[in-house]
């Protein structure tokens, strides 16, 4: 573990004791396991990037809350590095979260800027593959013009394919129409596959729904708009990190 005297080297563990109560300000090196018994908060006024092979909370781990969140201008993170060999975090006895992880036993809040909008919507037409722009419900102007979006699959798979699932990059500035309450996503590039919205049910069934079942794809900002952020330092490996959230250790 450091000592109070300097700030922690690449490799350090890192431990903040039931009693300390510190303020990430920095950009840390990357560091082994980080184990926050007290509390860490990021700071609101500079930009914070936490590197570490894991993080453990059994703590508070402060990125942001619902009163003072990270505000505009300002990003605080976490980044995880390592690879898929190395040592399990073990928790309490039988909770075994593998590696690459935020465990947290504790409490861990994250909260960053609003952006003026819902996160997530439904398309308001089918889009059909090959398109480069897609209509979905509501005013979603507010989402940045370079945000990443995902479109979650209508249809089944054909092998070898397990999802039809896309994420695609924005390529201008939601486009709102207020008359017909939806907004015009332009793509960077076009869809691969058909995404479905409307009415379902056969005429069968219509005397028990008569204005049948609305079904739409999910549409929804997966990157490019969020001030608090948790990446994976890795960019040329499918072995990315997560978060894992429990309940404490007496198991409540």
């Amino acid at each position: 573990d450091i000592e109070y005297d300097r700030l922690p080297e690449p490799g350090d563990d890192v431990l903040i004791g039931s009693g300390d109560q510190v303020i990430l300000d920095m950009e840390t090196p990357q560091l082994n396991w980080v184990t926050v018994e007290g509390r860490l908060a990021a700071s609101r006024n500079t930009t914070t990037l936490l590197r570490a092979r894991s993080v453990k909370v059994w703590g508070f781990l402060d990125m942001g809350s619902l009163g003072d969140p990270i505000p505009a201008g300002v990003t605080a993170g976490v980044e995880l590095w390592g690879s898929e060999t190395d040592n399990t975090v073990v928790m309490v006895e039988g909770l075994f979260l593998k590696n690459k992880v935020v465990a947290v036993l504790g409490s861990l809040q994250a909260h960053g800027e609003p952006i003026g909008a819902d996160p997530w919507t439904k398309l308001a037409a089918t889009a059909v593959a090959g398109a480069s722009a897609i209509t979905v419900h509501g005013d979603v102007s507010a989402w940045p013009a370079d945000a990443t979006v995902a479109i979650s699959a209508t249809e089944y798979p054909e092998p070898p394919l397990r999802t039809q699932t896309e994420t695609l990059q924005l390529a201008a500035a939601p486009a709102y129409d207020a008359g017909s309450d939806t907004t015009v996503l332009r793509l960077r590039s076009s869809l691969l596959h058909r995404h479905f919205a409307g009415q379902t049910l056969g005429s069968e069934a219509r005397a028990h729904w008569p204005e049948g079942v609305p079904l739409a794809a999910t549409v929804a900002l997966v990157s490019g708009w969020s001030n608090v952020r948790f990446t994976n330092a890795e960019a040329d490996t499918d072995y990315g990190g997560g978060v894992t959230v429990g309940g404490s250790s007496g198991g409540v």
